[in-house]
């Protein structure tokens, strides 16, 4: 399966799980029988060890024999296989499933390195699945033939693989029945590991093992002439074997299995008997039963990827082409150092800044919000644009070494500030000529929070008062191949019953985070008796991702938000990365605003009306994120607002992209001096290192940015992989650009390259972007509109507006008291 992770497994030549014909070891005879059959030995043995027990070998082991037609068979899942062999004069038949192979090797290779090996025949880009190696020696007689084992590779359902030794001296293992068990050390050994076994043969003589986590397991153990016929149950599967070896050999591998679903938990048993042996005897003598024993489980566990365990379904029309993803017009997520653009496929990691870019003449993007202003940071190569907020042209720019935009790498940054408290829509709308690239990077609004005192609270999806509902279709994991060493929950089971949900009170703004993944289809937040819907599908996996915000919550109130993988205007979405594959969803996390209930000092931005509150884009006047306010009351909440530089929402929940609705999030973490403004700034869950943080303020709701693009393909929703961070009375969210569709990528890093000042723009609402700094830039404000050229034309209630801003930018560090606030006269 093309998601598996190809592992290398080494099998010395006395592991069982080689099969060896005529028979695997004939220890009989001062010298053994290797004209008959096989036998073990050492290249270091001078004098050959009498039939008995405790006989140790001293080198690498490896088998001979001098049989014409013998044999020896290994049995495996994976994708390829190189034995290490010394042919001395002995022709030889290399076999996988019947078909004769003749790829050969030096002894050099490290597969075969270290054997004594003389060539190392293999054959590597099988399909993975189960396959069957067998070795033939085509003899005359005294010539020997030597096989000293090698190596498979086999798959992992996951990433970043990490060894787990679980010794048999753990608690967890079952030994039955425990009389007929012992546990002693293997003082026989240098590493003088403990040893469990049982001379009891029959089928209930066992010894399990419950494990979860882990894509591969080997079951070790001692080998000697007492060891026989045994049995291994994993997964409902049944394997037998036969331990028996003229040398003590301690740690050996009596069992393996790889591409094990790591979500799953499973037991592993091991059976001192075999039903097609029923009278086995020990082979030093008569009356002796066959003896089993365990040292240790091997398992390798991995960070799980989510699809190799999706659910398969029928096909459905509705499906998402996988052209829509990677190309076509519109939008297209990218990172500024990508240089090869990967394949459609899961656990794609961008390098550099997220990015959004197009070429499409009148592709849009749009945040629909609740606050008081909103700045976008982003670079127009060429190409002219519009920026509207609530149908208006605004043509104010600011540098984008503000902290808004300081490290996205953008050269342009257009806002707009000091409008009413409310919801509004702000659009960034591309006017191109063709292959003229526009690059979005997101941006930042302000918000408000229904309180003081802003404290975050993160409540980890391992917290005991989350509910998955059912149960047994949630999966948990610990993700701790991310850099962030976060843990997972997530469902690949889809319809309107398989929910995660909170209660939470004391809050006045909350953000969800996930997992963003190719995987990640159509899913619905409720909060507060409001519906909202998204889609998370992502061409870059993205760890803690906001998938949904709200700001402008009542403290005093207890809400209960619930995540549903199920969208009812998309009762038949699959997987865009293949059919037949039911869309997952994930939470990684709550990131909680808690504040101290009451009405914060008045703000820069003058108190807000009452009315619905919350964040959001696509068709919520008042929502989360950019989802679609499908249905519920609003909250009637006063929510006045501060500047406060906070949260980020990076390509977020929060972008829309209307025509290709692909949506691309990343999350970036920053932080803004306190002292500029009279804010607080709350940081959300930290980031993989390697992404930029990005403060932009965005209302206590969830923005979207919506991009509109005119393509005639089915549009398709990439995942939000912005973060939003709801603060303070007046808090700062980070919308990311990677809200995408297609287009060419970024191949290099783009940096700012506008002066410092922000400069008012030409009246014209189509704005071409300047091309060369000022050469005398005007010293930059504290509030970029307080230096506004169209002061002489403002209106009474903008002058007001402006004089309250003055008056708490002068004289807020010296007084703790709130300055009154005028009011204007008719």
């Amino acid at each position: 399966m093309d998601t598996f992770t190809p592992y290398n497994l080494s099998l010395p030549s006395s592991s069982p799980t080689f099969i060896y014909q005529p028979f695997r070891d004939r220890w009989c005879g001062l010298q053994g029988d290797p004209a008959g059959g096989w036998r073990s030995s050492y290249p270091d043995v001078a004098t050959w060890a009498n039939g008995g027990l405790n006989n140790a070998g001293i080198g690498v082991p490896f088998r001979e024999t001098y049989l014409d037609g013998a044999n020896v068979t290994l049995q495996f899942e994976g994708t390829a296989i190189y034995l290490c062999l010394t042919p001395t004069g002995v022709s030889f038949d290399f076999l996988v499933d019947g078909n004769q192979v003749s790829t050969s090797g030096p002894a050099m290779d490290p597969a075969c390195a270290e054997t004594g090996a003389e060539l190392m025949a293999y054959t590597d880009g099988l399909t993975y699945g189960s396959h069957t190696a067998t070795m033939r020696v085509n003899s005359q007689g005294n010539t020997d033939f030597l096989f000293f084992g090698g190596i498979i590779t086999i798959g992992l359902n996951g990433t970043d693989p990490t060894p787990r030794l679980v010794d048999d001296t753990v608690v967890g293992w079952s030994y039955e029945p425990s009389s007929a068990w012992a546990h002693s050390a293997d003082s026989g050994t240098s590493d003088h590991t403990s040893l469990s076994y049982t001379c009891s043969y029959g089928p209930s003589y066992t010894a399990s093992y419950s494990f979860n986590g882990s894509s591969a397991v080997q079951l070790l153990g001692l080998l000697e002439v007492n060891i026989d016929p045994y049995t291994i149950v994993l997964d409902g599967q049944s394997y037998q074997f036969n331990g028996s070896d003229l040398w003590r050999q301690s740690q050996q591998v009596l069992f393996f299995k790889g591409g094990l679903d790591a979500s799953k938990q499973y037991t592993i048993t091991l059976i001192n008997y075999d039903q097609s042996a029923p009278d086995a005897q020990q082979p030093i003598g008569p009356d002796f039963y066959p003896c089993a024993s365990v040292q240790a489980l091997l398992l390798t566990q991995v960070t799980a990827i989510p699809p190799s365990i999706s659910t398969a379904r029928p096909a459905a029309s509705g499906s998402l082409p996988i052209e829509a993803i990677i190309g076509g017009a519109g939008w297209r997520s990218s990172y500024s150092n990508v240089t090869t653009w990967p394949n459609a496929g899961l656990g794609n990691v961008g390098t550099g800044i997220p990015l959004r870019e197009t070429y499409l003449d009148k592709a849009n993007v749009s945040v629909q919000f609740e606050g008081t202003a909103i700045y976008l940071c982003f670079t127009p190569t060429g190409a002219a644009y519009t920026f509207s907020v609530d149908g208006n042209p605004v043509s104010t720019i600011g540098e984008v070494t503000d902290p808004a935009c300081d490290d996205t790498g953008a050269n342009t940054m257009a806002y707009v500030d000091g409008l009413s408290y409310g919801s509004h829509t702000g659009t960034l709308r591309v006017n191109s000529e063709g292959n003229t690239d526009f690059l979005f990077f997101g941006g930042v609004v302000t918000v408000g929070l229904n309180g003081t005192n802003p404290v975050s609270e993160r409540i980890d999806d391992s917290d005991t008062r989350w509910s998955y509902e059912p149960q047994n279709s949630w999966t948990y994991q610990n993700t701790s191949g991310t850099n962030d060493n976060s843990t997972l929950s997530w469902t690949c089971s889809y319809g309107p019953s398989y929910t995660a949900s909170f209660i939470f009170n004391g809050s006045s703004a909350v953000q969800m985070l996930g997992l963003l993944d190719l995987n990640i289809g159509p899913y619905t937040v409720q909060l507060d008796d409001q519906s909202y819907q998204f889609n998370g599908s992502d061409f870059w996996r993205e760890s803690q991702q906001v998938l949904f915000f709200k700001g402008g919550l009542d403290a005093s109130k207890q809400y209960t938000i619930t995540l549903i993988n199920y969208d009812q205007s998309a009762p038949d979405a699959q997987q865009p990365i293949g059919p037949d594959f039911y869309p997952c969803a994930s939470v990684q996390a709550l990131l909680l605003t808690k504040v101290t209930p009451g009405l914060p000092s008045p703000s820069t931005s003058g108190a807000s009306p009452s009315g619905t509150s919350g964040g959001g884009s696509g068709n919520n006047s008042s929502g989360a994120g950019t989802g679609n306010n499908t249905s519920g009351s609003n909250t009637d909440s006063s929510s006045p607002v501060g500047a406060i530089v906070g949260g980020v929402v990076g390509g977020i929940a929060g972008l829309c992209i209307i025509g290709f609705p692909l949506w691309f999030v990343w999350w970036r973490g920053r932080r803004e001096a306190a002292s500029q403004r009279d804010m607080s700034e709350i940081q959300p869950y930290q980031l993989p290192a390697g992404h930029s943080g990005r403060s932009f303020i965005l209302p206590q709701q969830q923005p979207l940015l919506g991009t509109d693009d005119e393509a005639p393909q089915k549009p398709e929703e990439a995942p939000l992989e912005g973060y939003t961070y709801a603060q303070n009375p007046g808090t700062s969210i980070f919308l990311s650009s990677d809200t995408s569709q297609s287009f060419s990528r970024d191949e290099k890093r783009r940096r700012p390259n506008m002066s410092r000042e922000p400069r008012p723009l030409p009246t014209d609402a189509s704005v071409s972007p300047p091309m060369t700094a000022p050469t005398s830039p005007p010293q930059l404000s504290t509030n970029p509109s307080s230096d506004r050229g169209d002061i002489h034309i403002a209106s009474t209630q903008e002058l007001v507006g402006i004089l309250n801003r003055r008056l708490r930018e002068q004289y807020r560090t010296e007084n703790d008291l709130d300055l009154p606030e005028y009011e204007p006269v008719d």
